[in-house]
C-alpha cells in the first residue's frame, strides 16, 4: 500500500512533464494519424472533421498512457522493486490486457507493468541484492517470472488497432524523456541501489525470527532505524521466499501462506512506526546537543 501510494503522488510529476511536451511531439503525432489515413482510406474517417477526432484520440489514448507511467517510474524511483511487485499485485485484480478504447483511454496493465519491469534494469535494480546467495537465486527466478509475464506481447493484439497503436508508438518514444526527466527531479527522494541493498539483508533476518524489520541491530549501543523502502522491500523479499519455499513444501499452501502474510504485514508495519519514531528520537537528541 505504502508503494502504491508513491504512485499516486507521482501524478504531480505526470502533470508536469506532460505540460512540458513540445509542440513537435503533437506535429509529429498528427502526421502519423493523417499517413494512416492516407494509406488506408477505408479504415479513415467517414466524415468531414474525423482527422480531428482521430488526432484527439490518439492524444488522450498516448497522454492517459503518459500519465500512469511517469506515476509508475516515480514510485519505483522512490521504492525500487517493491513498487514493481505491489503494482503486479494490484494488477491481478483486473483485466491485463483489456482495451484502452474500452476502458476510457486507460492503459492495458501488462504495457503498465512492461515499463515498470524495463525501469527496475534502468535504475540499477536489478540483480536483486541485499540477501543471501541462495535466497538471491530465488529472487532472481520470481523476478524473472513477473518480469516475462510483463513483457510477453501475445495479447497486445487484443487491443493493437490502428489509432492505438500510433498512439503507443509515441509513448515508446517518451520514455527515455521521462527517465530524464524524473531523474532531474527526483533527487531527494530516489532511493539508491547501494543504499537499499545495504539495509534489506538485517531486515529480512529479522522477519526470519518474526521481528519486526526496523533497523540494523548489529551494533546495540547505536541501532540505525531502517528506511521505509528497505523494511518495504525486506517484506517483499520475504514473503517471495515464503511463497516459493511453502509452494514446495505444502500441497494446500494458500491458507498457510496467507496465514503467514498476515503476521509479516503486522510486523512490517509495526516497523514502519518504530522506524519512523527512533528517527524522531535521534533527530531530537541532535538539536539538545547542538
Amino acid at each position: 500500500m505504502h508503494a502504491a501510494l508513491g504512485h499516486e503522488i507521482g501524478h504531480v510529476l505526470s502533470k508536469e512533464y506532460l505540460a512540458s511536451q513540445q509542440q513537435k511531439d503533437y506535429v509529429q503525432l498528427a502526421n502519423e494519424v493523417l499517413q494512416w489515413i492516407a494509406q488506408d482510406p477505408a479504415s479513415g474517417p467517414a466524415t468531414e472533421g474525423g482527422a480531428e477526432e482521430y488526432f484527439t484520440m490518439c492524444c488522450d489514448l498516448r497522454n492517459a498512457a503518459i500519465n500512469e507511467i511517469v506515476a509508475d517510474l516515480y514510485a519505483i524511483q522512490c521504492f525500487g522493486p517493491a513498487a514493481f511487485f505491489s503494482l503486479h499485485e494490484m494488477a491481478q485484480q483486473y483485466a491485463m490486457d483489456e482495451s484502452p478504447i474500452e476502458a476510457r483511454f486507460y492503459p492495458p496493465w501488462r504495457l503498465r507493468l512492461r515499463y515498470a519491469a524495463r525501469a527496475l534494469s534502468e535504475y540499477s535494480y536489478l540483480p536483486i541484492r541485499g540477501v543471501d546467495d541462495r535466497d538471491a537465486e530465488v529472487l532472481a527466478a520470481e523476478v524473472a517470472r513477473l518480469t516475462s509475464e510483463a513483457e510477453d506481447t501475445t495479447y497486445d493484439n487484443e487491443w493493437s488497432q490502428n489509432v492505438i497503436t500510433i498512439a503507443y508508438q509515441s509513448v515508446e518514444r517518451s520514455i527515455s524523456s521521462i527517465h530524464q526527466f524524473l531523474r532531474e527531479k527526483v533527487v531527494s527522494t530516489a532511493v539508491s541501489p547501494e543504499m537499499l541493498y545495504g539495509q534489506t539483508r538485517a531486515l529480512v533476518d529479522r522477519l526470519l525470527q518474526q521481528l519486526p524489520p526496523c533497523g540494523n541491530e548489529t551494533d546495540p549501543t547505536s541501532p540505525k532505524p531502517a528506511t521505509l523502502p528497505a523494511i518495504l522491500n525486506a517484506a517483499w523479499f520475504y514473503r517471495l521466499l515464503r511463497i516459493s519455499k511453502i509452494k514446495q513444501e505444502t500441497a494446500d499452501w494458500q491458507k498457510e501462506y496467507l496465514d503467514e502474510m498476515e503476521i509479516v504485514q503486522r510486523l512490517t508495519l509495526r516497523a514502519i512506526e518504530t522506524s519512523y519514531w527512533q528517527k524522531e528520537f535521534r533527530n531530537a537528541q541532535t538539536r539538545i546537543h547542538n
